[in-house]
């Protein structure tokens, strides 16, 4: 499996690339970062409903679903992502130049059927996808990192651009700076970096500033919720800026999620040689 989802009764995934290994660092050998098919299953009979072959391939994170659509990215693979041979120490990451990076093709499936609705192959330049059923938009953008040793050469960063839902057209496409995962909250994009308009593109007032360590932002409505050497948070209908909760870390990646009026954080410090007072799985609930 390279992406699992489910929507409207249906198990949607895709078959993951084996060959294409690109373990940058710890020797993360089983890492892998590229679909073959993506398919989907009926839940109830457990039937194949349908399967979809790229012409390419297709990235596990340019992949997004809703509102009873399956939404790609078909791109040739990126030869210079590969890791043919991994080592201890990892590989120091040159990014390559945009120009340098193969567009690909945005296409839109009908979950229920695998049918086709749209392409669009005008300047796809984009490694992930996120999307807003609310306000009809997808979100392309590429992946972002704090760390090199998480990073791969295609991630050239920068640029981030929306897409209208019905039709696949571009609504706004633009140069912008971040170090993590954008994500779409009501009308706002969320990074750190900044902060942008969903349906215009446009800057909105934000910082965020936070302490070392690495790993992407979990998010509900009003907190968001990220390494900061422990467990920091930002509560968005306060102006406060960064806080912790101290004394325990997050993992290395996104290990601290909302949920249903908790925070829940499952252990994420397994086998991690950093000083912390604490390990354990432990949820977190408002007072009052």
């Amino acid at each position: 499996w390279g992406f699992l989802g489910y929507q409207d009764g249906l198990l949607i995934g895709s078959l993951l690339n084996e060959s294409h290994q690109v373990s940058p660092r710890y020797n993360l050998t089983e890492l892998r970062t590229e679909s073959v098919r993506v398919f989907a299953f009926d839940t109830g009979t457990g039937d194949l409903k349908w399967t979809f072959d790229p012409a390419h391939s297709i990235r596990n994170n340019a992949i997004a679903v809703a509102g009873g659509r399956v939404y790609v990215i078909d791109r040739p693979l990126i030869e210079a992502d590969h890791v043919a041979n991994p080592k201890r120490e990892g590989r120091k990451v040159t990014k390559l130049p945009a120009e340098a990076v193969p567009g690909g093709t945005l296409i839109a499936l009908d979950s229920a059927t695998g049918r086709e609705i749209w392409r669009n192959d005008k300047d796809i330049f984009g490694t992930q996808l996120a999307v807003s059923e609310n306000h009809s938009t997808l979100l392309m953008n590429y992946e972002a990192v704090r760390h090199n040793f998480f990073a791969l050469p295609s991630e050239v960063g920068g640029r981030l651009a929306g897409f209208d839902l019905e039709n696949g057209q571009v609504r706004w496409d633009r140069k912008a700076e971040y170090q993590t995962r954008p994500l779409i909250n009501d009308y706002t994009i969320y990074a750190q970096g900044g902060a942008w308009n969903l349906l215009t593109g446009e800057p909105v007032p934000f910082e965020l500033e936070r302490s070392y360590g690495c790993g992407q932002i979990s998010a509900s409505t009003h907190l968001m919720l990220f390494r900061s050497a422990t467990l920091g948070y930002r509560d968005l209908s306060r102006n406060e800026g960064t806080e912790n909760w101290g004394g325990i870390r997050p993992s290395c990646w996104i290990n601290a999620i909302p949920a249903n009026g908790l925070v829940l954080v499952p252990d994420g410090s397994a086998k991690c040689q950093c000083s912390y007072q604490m390990r354990a799985w432990f949820a977190l609930q408002p007072q009052g």
